[in-house]
């Protein structure tokens, strides 16, 4: 009876103790879950432990690699980046840029006459732009993995340390700056998952179906092509990269993807899905927080918008359920935020303005929410009258809505005058016009925070495209730097305005 008693004691006792071990394990997982959940910085864009992005969380300035080269085995290069970047954070003084995008490239396989070769359905990190031609700083980067050395001081066997360190994550990390890697199509005729096949095969273009270009499906279609994609790109790049981004940094999966009126956009949403997931895994089981994103070819009309997010806006518009646009792309729900290029005229060229003031800000951003371009959601199409003056901000917000993620808009504006009213790369004269550039990029900050926008529904960010060129010393550029330029002032202070309301 005594034996008995005792040895219930103890069972009793080693119930105790296992029940507290179990408590105080759970206690501490959850403690530690916590923990992670945000991310100890100024500059945090978790809210919780499920991932949501902070509204406006992200400001991205768009350091493209092609155009200021980050060489830091030239001392010349490695000065003129260094540059750049003190430019950047002295602009940026209280954090109102939070993240550095740089691009690598990835390319298929091309003939000598830039048509695709055999393995047009293979796409793999590089360039097929030469030295010789426009963009061959993207080659000079790809070749033997340059990147790798000169972005994250990567030092492969047999080779000299950076002569001119240390590497480009290491300065905006001493910057107090996070990083965005984003993987891009190279420029000219190879790869672009906008125009998977080359440029001669565009089976993402406007409005393309996959169905009409039969040795792209006989050699296993998109399908295929992004299983190469995930295998020979995405997996390689993050295995590299976990070791290196941090937590609160950006791993961008594609840039300016595929339009939306392809079927490429929308018909492998179950691929994406498992693509998206392997590549979050790498990051998972290093132990990292890296936030997902896939920049996407932004839309103008209901097409290109979808049936889904036209019905939530209009629900008599006479769209037919046919047609996906980019709210089929469900895969984008499964990304923490979604960017889109949304390069657009904002006025018709008859409201063009000789010259440009800061009074003219309040008028621009009534654009945002009527472009005279592009018509009203559900008119325009199946007799219905045309009706102009589209809402750009509100088709934002009820993407979001549909996807339930936050929004980030990639777009920019190039200082020659007129660059307001034309379609972007198409040209609008040679003439410079720093103050256009600087009224339009206060414009969209404008709207982003005006009253019509509600941007905490839909806005994860801005990535405010390019600062690279200095425009004290390149006043005449056309490109679409504000580095040095009258914009740069009016982007910070359009993030301090967004940042107060």
């Amino acid at each position: 009876m005594h034996l008995t008693s005792a040895k219930s004691e103890s069972m009793k006792t080693l119930a105790f103790l296992v029940t507290a071990i179990l408590l105080t394990l759970l206690v501490c997982q959850g403690f530690s879950e916590f923990q992670s959940a945000t991310i100890p910085t100024s500059g945090a864009i978790f809210i919780d432990e499920k991932n949501y992005v902070k509204p406006f969380g992200f400001r991205i300035a768009d350091m493209m690699a092609d155009l200021l080269t980050p060489n830091f085995d030239d001392k010349s290069s490695a000065s003129q980046w260094q540059a750049g970047l003190d430019d950047l954070a002295a602009a940026s003084s209280n954090g109102e840029i939070t993240h550095v995008q740089m691009r690598i490239w990835w390319s298929l396989k091309i003939d000598s006459q830039g048509n695709p070769g055999d393995d047009f359905i293979t796409p793999k990190l590089g360039s097929a732009d030469g030295l010789d031609s426009p963009w061959g700083t993207q080659w000079s980067i790809m070749n033997n993995d340059t990147w790798k050395r000169w972005y994250f001081g990567y030092i492969a066997r047999g080779q000299q340390p950076l002569a001119y360190g240390p590497s480009a994550i290491q300065r905006l990390r001493d910057k107090g700056f996070k990083m965005e890697l984003a993987i891009s199509g190279a420029w000219g005729e190879s790869g672009d998952l906008a125009k998977p096949g080359g440029s001669n095969a565009s089976i993402g273009g406007w409005g393309a179906r996959e169905a009409n270009f039969p040795n792209w499906i006989a050699a296993g279609g998109g399908d295929q092509f992004l299983e190469n994609y995930k295998n020979n790109v995405l997996l390689p790049v993050a295995n590299f990269a976990k070791d290196y981004l941090q937590d609160g940094d950006i791993f961008s999966l594609s840039f300016e993807m595929s339009y939306p009126t392809s079927d490429f956009t929308w018909s492998h949403n179950a691929k994406w899905n498992s693509t998206i997931d392997a590549v979050r895994d790498v990051f998972r089981a290093a132990g990292k927080r890296i936030v997902l994103t896939l920049d996407h070819c932004g839309w103008f009309d209901d097409f290109s918008l979808g049936y889904d997010t036209v019905k939530l806006l209009n629900a008599s518009a006479p769209i037919g359920s046919d047609n996906k646009g980019i709210s089929g792309a469900k895969y984008l729900g499964n990304l923490d935020f979604i960017s889109f290029s949304n390069w657009l005229p904002l006025i018709l060229q008859s409201e063009m303005k000789t010259t440009w003031a800061d009074t003219d800000v309040t008028w621009l951003v009534d654009h945002w929410f009527s472009n005279p371009n592009f018509d009203q959601v559900g008119t325009g199409y199946s007799s219905v009258p045309r009706v102009a003056g589209r809402d750009i901000i509100a088709d934002c917000r009820a993407l979001a809505q549909v996807m339930g993620r936050l929004v980030l808009q990639n777009t920019g504006w190039e200082s020659r005058h007129g660059f307001l009213y034309t379609s972007p790369r198409r040209g609008s004269g040679t003439t410079p016009d720093s103050m256009e550039q600087r009224v339009a990029w206060a414009s969209q900050l404008a709207a982003i925070w005006d009253s019509r926008s509600n941007y905490t529904a839909w806005c994860a960010g801005q990535d405010f495209e390019r600062y690279c060129r200095d425009k004290a010393d390149d006043p005449n550029s056309l490109d679409t730097s504000w580095r040095g330029a009258p914009a740069q002032t009016a982007i910070i202070d359009g993030i301090k305005d967004v940042l107060a309301h």
